[in-house]
């Protein structure tokens, strides 16, 4: 699912878990909740942050590992801009969750928020997976990475993504730089990554760079990966 190209393509989603605000490690070691856990998404659903806390929500309830309810409320925007801000207001309050991934360090890049990184606003909890980004089509429309690329040549072909400058624009932006023979990619944000997933699933754009756990709601009828940016071919 590699092409050879003129220069490597490598680019994982890190999805980990962050608190509002910094808190000494002895004080958080004794800490327990006093009222609900809120768990705040930066994705709408479908999203693949709101694709996972569903899952850990489901695990921490199935296990009973919370005393008290967590509760999941999706503030998509800004590329996470909104949900960091959010989490600023309530600093010092460790009653609020969020799952941060690449965005926590290209959203600021972009724009200026409360929340900041590198910085002591966030304190992080837990690196949770690693995963990796995957170029993805419809099936009917381009059946491998040779019919893209040849594609790609005869016609400007429309991509999909969650916002300037996010993490699937820079690699389709590394993507553009490893095909030179191709057209520049058409870019279009989207509110998230399900969005961006249902989109190419529609038929309605060419190529979007997503995460796995995105992407199988479709897969493989619908839309299915021609490419993984690793170094090592996937089986």
């Amino acid at each position: 699912m590699q092409p050879s190209m003129h220069r490597t393509v490598g680019y994982a989603a890190v999805a980990g878990l962050a608190l509002s605000a910094a808190m000494p490690a002895a004080q958080a070691s004794g800490w327990e909740p006093e009222r609900p856990i809120e768990f705040v998404i930066q994705t709408p659903p479908g999203g693949g942050s709101d694709i996972y806390t569903r899952i850990w929500l489901g695990v921490i309830d199935e296990q009973n590992l919370s005393p008290v309810p967590v509760t999941p409320v999706n503030m998509p925007g800004g590329a996470g801009a909104v949900a960091l801000t959010y989490l600023y207001q309530q600093r010092g309050d460790p009653h609020y969750l969020t799952p941060t991934l690449n965005s926590v360090v290209t959203t600021p890049l972009q724009q200026t928020i409360p929340v900041m990184y590198p910085s002591t606003d966030l304190t992080p909890v837990a690196q949770m997976v690693i995963d990796p980004f995957m170029l993805w089509v419809h099936p009917e429309q381009h059946a491998d990475i040779d019919e893209f690329r040849q594609a790609c040549q005869e016609e400007r072909l429309t991509s999909f993504g969650t916002g300037s400058r996010q993490e699937d624009r820079v690699q389709i932006s590394i993507l553009q730089e490893a095909m030179p023979e191709c057209m520049e990619f058409r870019y279009v944000p989207q509110a998230g990554g399900g969005d961006v997933a249902s989109k190419i699933a529609g038929k309605h754009g060419d190529f979007s760079v997503n995460q796995p756990a995105e992407g199988m709601p479709h897969y493989p009828d619908n839309y299915h990966p021609i490419l993984m940016f690793s170094e090592d071919r996937h089986p």
